[in-house]
């Protein structure tokens, strides 16, 4: 039989505790015949959510897996029910934990659990919903920090304009997964942390497996503490999380900054226990229905809040305070990147030295004194910045991801996710180029003084776009990657005649002329996907054709520029990264755009054999 369990939170229930323990104990969870969910996204499972709510809502969730229009909700519905059916085919032997409070907050309509249930029914024989239940005025305390964290400017802890909403009506949760998936398919359990200290949600969560649960060293989403809290309140109404539907840039990484300190605001005693009132007939049902052997639901404790609700005024003091947190936290993590850079990179200064008019020379001075020394220090410091410009967006959390920015507007022409793993290829043989060029017994050639330059100015131009993706500077973006690759092929077939020449064991093959040619033929395949996204997101495609047509006309052009290339240069280099995006293409396209799908999967075939004819005819003439 094939099983599934569904956590779906409810919110503030320590679902954040229980994804971190999932997402780190796959071997425990396979050897008690367990698998959580990577196709739902990990460590919480929101693509579910994503994929089952209205598909004209358009809201956070949805902008994080880049999805802003209702068009693009429908293309990631069909692919993402294909890649959960990949996932729970390849392991019908184990039962499928997903987990995601987002299906408590979000799916907040019968049609809404339906589309779920819908999803999942061909998948498993058997879905069984698991659901945590806490007092509502707990769980709106515990949300105000996430609320805040979600950019909002508030300042009353509890949010009135809830209660009238169906997020803290239990009653009305369970009978809506109820009604969908079948009572007996409801596993619902207390929070109990706030009555009983000892209290493990995740203990009680992996008890319900069967398994033992090694508790996370640190507790995770911990709540901001007050002066906390209105710092980031205040700096939510200046920096906003989203600026016309995308990711503030100037926000970056404000939030993971801005990190617990102990006790956050508590309303007044009153007002909490008003809120929990308005909720008495609900709890009260679910009371008789789902723990009729209980006096109440919950208990009646609230002295932990005060009489008057804790102030949300920060002094001057206790903001710089903050302030300085953020920037030392800041600060370290740009430090600990600069100084692994610096060990990395620090050059061998010799000890011996001789005194010239007047003053202490080493050998070292001389390390600029030559332009091929001059030309190998700026490839070096080139390569170093593309490389550590990526690692430093991801880092500091600087605008839009380099997937973020290719996921937008991709309606025309898809490339699938994997496809870009060939930058740490591509990134590998590049540092291994840069590293040999200022070897000291590396001695120059006509080749190298030839591309040196030019390789140079590609780094240079990669290193940037990535910082010109983060911010969506669209048509820098344009001007930097077709600009990178031709400063890069204009050299490459000028000196196609001496890479001819080259042998097959020759280092400036392998060690120059491969990893710039893998580079070149890389960007040739992505500077097209980079306009034809940009020309489709601004609604400036030309409509003479289709834009099915556009992109099957673009994987013509490279597909031809792959075998015209490489019947210059004689070598697999150019037609490789150019193959693999074309074969990223047909895997993405393939069931969103089956004649696209094809064309592309065709252009890979005769790209790669046609490439392979060529460079091997060759190989055997340069051989004898």
């Amino acid at each position: 039989m094939r099983r599934a369990i569904l956590h779906i939170g409810t919110e503030k229930t320590g679902s954040t505790a229980i994804q971190s323990w999932l997402n780190q104990a796959d071997s425990v969870l396979a050897q008690a015949g367990y698998r959580y969910c990577e196709a739902a996204g990990r460590p919480n499972n929101t693509r579910l959510c994503a994929y089952a709510r209205d598909p004209q809502i358009i809201d956070d969730v949805r902008m994080r897996q880049g999805l802003r229009t209702p068009a693009d909700v429908a293309g990631f519905r069909t692919s993402f029910a294909k890649a959960l059916a990949r996932e729970a085919e390849g392991h019908a032997d184990k039962t499928i934990i997903f987990s995601s409070e987002h299906c408590h907050s979000r799916l907040t309509t019968i049609a809404e659990v339906q589309a779920l249930h819908d999803l999942l029914q061909p998948l498993f024989d058997q879905v069984q919903v698991v659901v945590y239940l806490r007092r509502q005025d707990r769980v709106a305390t515990s949300l105000y920090s996430t609320a805040l964290r979600a950019g909002q400017t508030r300042a009353s802890v509890l949010n009135p304009d809830q209660i009238n909403t169906t997020f803290y009506d239990y009653d009305a949760l369970l009978t809506r997964w109820s009604t969908v998936f079948g009572r007996e398919r409801l596993t619902v359990r207390l929070f109990d942390r706030d009555a009983r200290h000892d209290f493990s949600v995740v203990q009680d969560f992996a008890g319900l497996l069967g398994v033992v649960a090694e508790e996370p060293a640190s507790r995770p989403n911990e709540s901001l503490s007050r002066e906390r809290q209105e710092f980031l309140r205040r700096m939510n109404a200046f920096i906003p999380l989203f600026v016309d539907g995308r990711s503030n840039p100037a926000r970056g990484a404000l939030q993971r900054y801005v990190k617990g300190g102990g006790q956050g605001r508590r309303p007044a005693r009153a007002d909490a226990q008003a809120f929990c009132d308005a909720f008495r007939d609900s709890n009260e049902a679910v009371r008789r229905s789902w723990f009729p052997d209980q006096a109440t639901l919950f208990d009646d404790d609230f002295s932990a809040y005060p009489e008057t609700e804790d102030s949300a005024e920060i002094g001057v003091d206790e903001a710089f305070a903050v302030m300085a947190e953020v920037w030392a936290q800041a600060a370290r993590k740009n430090n600990a990147v600069i100084e692994k850079l610096r060990k990395t990179n620090k050059p061998s200064v010799p000890k011996s030295s001789v005194v010239r008019s007047g003053r202490s020379r080493t050998s070292q001075d001389s390390v600029v004194d030559t332009p091929k020394q001059r030309r190998s220090i700026v490839i070096l410091i080139a390569t170093v910045f593309a490389i550590v410009i990526a690692q430093l967006q991801m880092v500091m959390g600087w605008g839009q991801t380099p997937s973020e920015f290719a996921a937008d507007s991709d309606a025309t022409l898809k490339v699938a996710g994997f496809a870009f793993a060939i930058w740490g290829v591509i990134y590998l043989w590049l540092a291994v180029y840069a590293v040999r060029q200022v070897l000291p017994q590396t001695s120059d050639s006509p080749l190298m003084a030839r591309l040196g330059w030019p390789s140079a100015l590609a780094l240079l131009g990669i290193g940037v776009w990535i910082v010109a993706a983060a911010f969506d500077w669209e048509w820098a973006t344009v001007a930097l990657i077709f600009g990178s690759a031709i400063v890069l092929l204009v050299p490459l077939l000028a000196e196609g005649g001496r890479i001819q020449s080259l042998r097959l064991g020759s280092r400036e093959r392998w060690l120059v002329v491969w990893p710039l040619t893998l580079l070149a033929g890389w960007l040739s395949i992505a500077a097209p996907v980079n306009l034809l996204t940009i020309l489709t997101g601004n609604g400036e495609l030309p409509t003479a054709v289709s834009p099915t047509i556009w992109a099957i006309l673009a994987v013509v052009a490279v597909s031809a520029a792959a075998l015209a290339v490489t019947w210059r240069l004689r070598v697999m280099a150019y037609t490789l990264p150019i193959a693999w995006g074309l074969f990223g293409v047909a895997s993405a396209e393939s069931d969103r755009n089956p004649p696209l799908g094809l064309a592309a999967a065709i252009a890979l075939g005769v790209t790669l054999i046609l490439s392979a004819a060529i460079v091997v005819a060759h190989s055997r003439r340069v051989e004898r």
